[in-house]
């Protein structure tokens, strides 16, 4: 297993926990993704009736991966502040730990 998808399956257990829900493996666009609830803003619609799971993690090429928000709710996922991230970017703000023990793997 490549060290992204080690991440991504890492990152994945740990919003799972969070949100009591496990996120499954789909398709969005043609490209394997996985879709929850957005970390960053999804407080901002707790309220609705139904809110719909707008962060999606996506395989672009290979085993690179991106993180965009439908919503783009808060300054971290809002389109108009770069709100499609890398998976290095998307780790480093959704869980510090995470990201320092990613950045060591990578340079081993």
């Amino acid at each position: 297993m490549s060290i992204n998808q080690r991440y991504v399956d890492l990152s994945l257990a740990y919003m799972s926990v969070l949100q009591e829900e496990e996120i499954v493996l789909t398709k969005f666009k043609g490209n394997d993704a996985y879709i929850f609830s957005c970390p960053f803003c999804a407080h901002n619609y707790q309220h609705q009736a139904n809110p719909k799971k707008s962060g999606h993690l996506i395989r672009t090429v290979g085993d690179t991966w991106k993180f965009i928000c439908t919503k783009g709710g808060s300054r971290e996922c809002n389109r108009r502040y770069g709100g499609e991230r890398s998976l290095h970017n998307f780790l480093a703000m959704l869980n510090p730990t995470i990201f320092d023990r990613y950045k060591k793997d990578l340079a081993a």
